[in-house]
């Protein structure tokens, strides 16, 4: 591989990942919970706070607190995932795109360089 054909297939896997994050942003790959994910986020970190103080009850509170809001993001998903039937396989296909361009991105710093220097 010279450099000439590396920087060509940088373009293109750049390129194919931009579309694929337009795709993502498009279909929406899961439903919008900022609100939800920092308050899971807040319950966890206060917990363990509450935990290492030896605070123990609202440890435990803020624990229950904790599968509270994440069965209602549970909820929220599922919700989501009904009302939108095709939206989920779509996504899982986009997943499963993104896992393998990052596998041959590997796969190319991995051995790119060295068939380039092979052939040099």
């Amino acid at each position: 591989m010279n450099v000439a054909t590396g920087h060509a297939q940088a373009r293109t896997a750049g390129g194919f990942e931009s579309r694929l994050s337009a795709v993502e942003e498009r279909v929406g790959v899961a439903p919008a919970t900022p609100e939800l994910d920092q308050q899971i986020l807040q319950a966890r970190v206060d917990r363990n706070a509450a935990a290492a103080a030896e605070d123990y009850e609202r440890a435990a509170s803020l624990g229950d607190r904790e599968r509270q809001l994440l069965a209602d993001k549970g909820s929220h998903q599922e919700l989501w995932a009904a009302e939108h039937p095709d939206l989920p396989s779509l996504v899982e296909k986009v997943r499963q795109l993104s896992e393998q361009v990052e596998r041959l991105r590997g796969l190319l710093r991995e051995h790119g360089p060295e068939q380039e220097e092979d052939t040099a």
